[in-house]
């Protein structure tokens, strides 16, 4: 399986072509102003990632894929799913 922090750094992969190598949600966090650019949720758009906080410890991610609906693993067994999730708090949009 693929956890959720894994499948953000895929999906870049995938898109950009360039692999952005261990990225962990405190790896993001650490980026922002670099990599990442932390944005509104009112500016969110399909392929933007959602945080569930700046702070250390447990966290998620996921990829927005439009209409409220977010694609994540919730956890390495469950696998990829898509849904409503609500706990996201911190917007970025990858800037590379």
């Amino acid at each position: 399986g693929i956890d959720c922090s894994g499948f953000v750094g895929w999906a870049i992969w995938t898109a950009t072509n360039k692999k952005p190598g261990a990225l962990g949600t405190s790896t993001m966090v650490a980026n922002i102003g670099t990599i990442f650019e932390e944005i509104p949720e009112s500016e969110l758009k399909p392929g933007d990632i959602g945080l569930k906080h700046k702070n250390s410890g447990s966290n998620h991610t996921g990829i927005y894929a439009g209409n409220g609906m977010w694609l994540h693993a919730a956890n390495s067994t469950s696998g990829l799913i898509k849904s409503n999730y609500k706990s996201f708090t911190v917007y970025l949009r990858y800037v590379g």
